[in-house]
């Protein structure tokens, strides 16, 4: 028999939840720093806390950690013990004296407190976790050869920067890379070799070698790590400069153009800056049969089974006129190819390839290196020039003008109009010319 309410009246269903109750993350049950940021990441990741909630349990988390802190024996290194023996297992030689083991510390400390993490990842083009690459380069810096009183005044000089950013800022004046060195200690008289060199010199000189993954210069990353005030932009199309230095209040945007031991050096090469059309060159060698041979701008060593455009008695222009060509007609049209997308360059290059002139190598160089400051520029930064950087010589080069740079009598790599086939290079690094200074 039903209850007179359930007769008289109609049941109103109490409301079920239509999700289930997310408790909200407590920050004293954190067992340490690192497990309370990983389980609010994922948790904000999950949609169960909003991105409001995250920063304000972060900061609560932060706080409730500084208490703890100390400078001397910081969390990275309280927390995560495992990662100095990871750091041990990479070096070239076994680590038993003790202040050796501290000066390792030391440099991952004082590295971790100024942000390396990021700053490395971001250098080296990654996505990545930071964590290994900080550890692989302090491996790398311990395993550069110095001896403990060297690495040790690194490590305590570290934050203070080993870059002299008066020096690198210089404009259009050719120097060593020991004159942008600062903050060295000099060479230790019980080093192993009776080395000459600093040790900053011997870490930079390693980093600017060997940290250079694809699309990323020689000096770029070791200019990044060891000073605070440069950091990597990263690139791209969008970017102004490849490096970012802040000094004395101003920042300076710079496009950096390394070259290493070996290979070709950093080409003026980039999508807004390139103003051939290949495939139109490719079209004008063809109206004038010259087929099946790479073709290269102007005559070069390195291009030594290359036919040149112009340039001498066997280049395509020679060619054509001892055949009797419309050299006029052929100069203009490929001008207009060459220059496709710098139509006030045209003239000039019509005249030079006319006259057979290898001038038109450094002609098309300097249009390419003054559409870098035309094209690159933004309204929050403009480009402030090129650094220049020659591992194999030791030198770096500020240029600003390409007069100047021109007055050096640089290198310039073969730019190439063609492939080895004779087709349209459609390659545009080989279209960009790579100088050495």
């Amino acid at each position: 028999m039903k209850p007179w309410f359930e007769k008289e009246s109609n049941v109103i269903k109490f409301p079920e939840p239509k999700a289930k109750v997310i408790q909200m993350p407590n920050v004293a049950s954190y067992p340490d720093f690192l497990t309370g940021v990983k389980d609010l990441h994922n948790r904000k990741a999950k949609g169960e806390i909003s991105q409001d909630s995250h920063d304000k349990l972060y900061q609560d988390l932060i706080h409730r950690f500084m208490k703890k802190e100390s400078f001397e024996n910081p969390w990275f290194l309280r927390e995560a013990p495992d990662e100095i023996d990871q750091i041990k297992s990479m070096l070239l030689k076994q680590i038993n004296d003790e202040k050796e083991l501290e000066v390792l510390k030391k440099i991952l400390k004082v590295m971790k407190s100024a942000g390396i993490d990021d700053k490395l990842a971001k250098a080296l083009k990654t996505d990545q976790d930071a964590a290994p690459l900080v550890q692989k380069l302090v491996a790398d810096i311990m395993n550069t050869e110095g001896t403990t009183a060297e690495k040790l005044h690194f490590a305590n000089n570290y934050t203070k920067g080993f870059i002299d950013l008066d020096a690198i800022l210089t404009p259009n004046q050719k120097m060593s890379i020991n004159q942008i060195l600062k903050n060295e200690m000099p060479p230790d008289p019980n080093n192993k070799d009776q080395k000459q060199t600093s040790f900053v010199f011997a870490v930079f000189d390693y980093l600017a070698k060997n940290y250079t993954p694809q699309g990323v210069g020689p000096g770029e990353v070791a200019m990044a790590v060891l000073s605070p005030s440069i950091s990597r932009i990263g690139g791209g199309t969008g970017a102004v400069g490849d490096i970012k230095i802040e000094h004395n209040s101003k920042t300076y945007f710079i496009e950096m153009k390394g070259k290493n031991v070996k290979g070709t050096a950093g080409r003026l090469s980039d999508a807004k800056i390139h103003v051939a059309d290949p495939i139109g060159i490719a079209n004008v060698l063809k109206s004038v049969n010259q087929t099946g041979q790479r073709i290269s701008l102007a005559p070069s060593a390195r291009a030594r089974l290359a036919v040149p455009l112009v340039g001498g008695e066997g280049s395509v222009v020679a060619t054509l006129s001892k055949a009797g060509g419309n050299i006029k007609k052929f100069a203009g049209d490929m001008a207009k190819a060459l220059f496709a997308k710098y139509p006030d360059g045209q003239a000039k290059a019509g005249q030079l390839i006319a006259n057979n002139d290898p001038n038109l190598m450094t002609f098309y160089t300097r249009v390419l290196y003054d559409r870098y400051y035309a094209v690159k520029g933004k309204s929050e930064g403009q480009l402030a020039g090129f650094i220049f950087i020659n591992m194999k010589s030791n030198s770096v080069f500020f240029s600003t003008n390409f007069d100047e740079l021109s007055n050096l009598k640089p290198n310039l790599a073969p730019v190439y109009l063609t492939n080895a086939s004779g087709e349209a290079n459609m390659d545009p690094r080989e279209l960009g010319t790579a100088i050495t200074v």
